[in-house]
């Protein structure tokens, strides 16, 4: 029943909300009805952008055993294991290695993954990389580390799933001001390679290695994480979401229709032939 259900609710809303705009032309398009943008939201005054200093930094890393010379990269959610994304960022990390005497270090959250994240990376990366499993850290912690990293990563690779979804870690990511390395599909179509993030556009781990290597600049990072701070402040701020949601729905309340007007049988024959998304 849930896709007879799912399609049913989709015929019958005044009103789709969706997390990023390619979803939102996906229903105009399928349903004909209008739908409202209402990405995942931070507190945003409560994210402070205001680097962090190197006592800070070195601080925070040295609590969970990392160098604070090290160029540390934070994949800072689950990683899915139906995908090949996190077998080409291992990839594109070994390469980046070897062209970099810097040590690369991996910090990750294995949350509800099946993959055996740890040994995975250990296995594919150079010997001189190191990796950090922060399993499921409290909320301090996580975001500490966010901050405390010179890197926020969300690979992917260029499928549906990824052209409909927004990573939460990247909302908090930029909110702090800090820059992000993702993809440019969905999400990433709204963002400027260089400016606001690192995006990568292929499945191809030397592209990006490429792109990693790029980021390691700390000038350049700094002005990566100042932008995506700015972009936070457009799309991200919980305030204007719940304003924006809250102006629509008064709208709806003007315009809509008693309930005995729809004609449900009908609603139902229309959307039989139609898959869920």
């Amino acid at each position: 029943m849930e896709p007879v259900l799912r399609i049913l609710s989709y015929r019958l809303a005044q009103l789709h909300t969706v997390i990023w705009h390619p979803f939102a032309t996906r229903l105009k398009r399928d349903f004909g009805v209008e739908a409202l943008v209402v990405p995942p939201a931070i507190p945003l005054s409560a994210y402070d952008p205001t680097p962090l200093s190197s006592n800070e930094r070195a601080k925070v890393l040295r609590s969970v055993g990392i160098d604070p010379d090290a160029f540390v990269l934070f994949i800072a959610g689950t990683v899915y294991d139906y995908s090949a994304e996190y077998g080409v960022f291992l990839d594109a990390l070994r390469e980046a290695q070897q062209r970099t005497s810097r040590q690369l270090t991996l910090v990750l959250v294995s949350g509800r993954t099946q993959i055996d994240v740890l040994s995975e990376a250990r296995r594919v990366l150079d010997p001189r990389s190191v990796v950090v499993d922060l399993g499921t850290p409290p909320d301090d912690v996580y975001l500490s580390m966010l901050k405390a990293s010179d890197l926020n990563c969300a690979p992917g690779v260029p499928d549906d799933f990824n052209r409909y979804r927004l990573p939460s870690r990247l909302v908090k990511a930029m909110g702090l001001g800090k820059a992000i390395f993702t993809f440019k599909v969905g999400f990433g179509e709204s963002l400027e390679h260089g400016h606001n993030a690192f995006l990568t556009e292929t499945d191809d781990s030397h592209e990006w290695a490429e792109v990693l290597l790029s980021a390691m600049d700390q000038e350049k990072l700094r002005l990566v994480g100042q932008n995506a701070r700015h972009f936070a402040e457009q799309h991200f701020d919980a305030a204007k979401s719940a304003v924006a949601l809250l102006e629509r729905l008064r709208e709806l309340a003007k315009r809509s229709p008693p309930l005995s007007e729809v004609f449900v049988p009908s609603v139902i024959d229309q959307g039989s032939n139609h898959h869920a998304t």
